[in-house]
């Protein structure tokens, strides 16, 4: 991606094709959501 390591570990990179329907995003957003969700619960030290 062209970044540097400490940045590329906090992104995540979602690739679609042109086609993909609006149900993908939208499973897509709530899975997103989900995952943040429970990853805002974890402590960093």
């Amino acid at each position: 991606m062209g970044v540097t390591d400490e940045v590329g570990r906090g992104v995540v990179r979602i690739s679609l094709g042109l086609g993909a329907d609006l149900a993908t995003y939208d499973q897509l957003a709530d899975a997103l959501i989900k995952a943040y969700d429970k990853l805002k619960k974890v402590k960093s030290y």
